[in-house]
């Protein structure tokens, strides 16, 4: 098996250049949290503020979300955690298809106050008090331990941002990666992470990725980590 060496120092990224060249290696561990959007907006204040993902970040429709080429940069043997809202769990199932992935079950992140109570978040009907990643698989992989559930709980950690327990417990079924974040908010240790917001990792737009057939001509090419992508230790 490969070893994985996380990126480090501060790397100019080449217009044209695969992704799966520059990192180098292909992936049996991925997570990915997009910034899936929202048909119907919610908004406060007699319709003068906007609420919930597109208040914070630009977001991307579920056909570009699904067409970033995911599936190129997975090893065979593979499996897939993707953070999908509530209410677009079908939108979630396709992209998991597009990315070469079949949904085996879920993994639910219940959210607790400081107190201990249920968090009262947003909701169309209810009010949502967890989080869901679909979790599928490629190709046959055995997880190393058994012991995980597929449950756990935290405090919210601010807008979009997942604790790290998904990435801990992934890691304990699947010990060695290699270990990539798609989306990622800020870097985790043995794990590539990628996110236009993340600190310490590979400071990359992943929304700029278009398919080749609708990009500008080859000189003019965005790569998905163009124009430049940072990396630190």
């Amino acid at each position: 098996m490969t070893t994985h060496k996380p990126n480090t120092g501060t790397v100019k990224v080449n217009v044209g250049i695969p992704t799966s060249e520059f990192m180098g290696m292909q992936y049996r561990v991925v997570i990915a949290d997009p910034p899936w959007a929202f048909e119907d907006a919610l908004v406060m204040g007699k319709g003068k503020t906007r609420r919930g993902a597109a208040a914070h970040y630009a977001t991307m429709p579920t056909e570009e979300i699904a067409a970033i080429p995911v599936k190129d940069w997975c090893e065979p043997d593979a499996v897939l955690a993707l953070w999908t809202p509530a209410a677009l769990l079908a939108d979630g199932l396709a992209v998991m298809a597009a990315w070469g992935f079949v949904q085996k079950q879920v993994v639910v992140w219940v959210k607790r106050t400081r107190t201990g109570g249920l968090q009262m978040g947003m909701g169309r009907q209810f009010r949502s008090a967890c989080e869901l990643a679909l979790i599928g698989a490629r190709g046959s992989l055995v997880p190393e331990s058994r012991s995980e559930r597929n449950v756990f709980e935290c405090a919210p950690l601010g807008h979009s941002v997942k604790p790290d327990t998904l990435h801990a417990m992934l890691a304990r079924m699947y010990p060695g990666g290699p270990f990539l974040e798609l989306f990622a908010r800020r870097r985790v240790p043995a794990w590539t992470t990628v996110g236009l917001e993340c600190e310490g990792g590979i400071r990359a737009d992943l929304r700029t990725w278009r398919p080749p057939e609708e990009a500008a001509p080859a000189a003019m090419q965005m790569d998905l980590f163009a124009p430049l992508v940072e990396a630190t230790a």
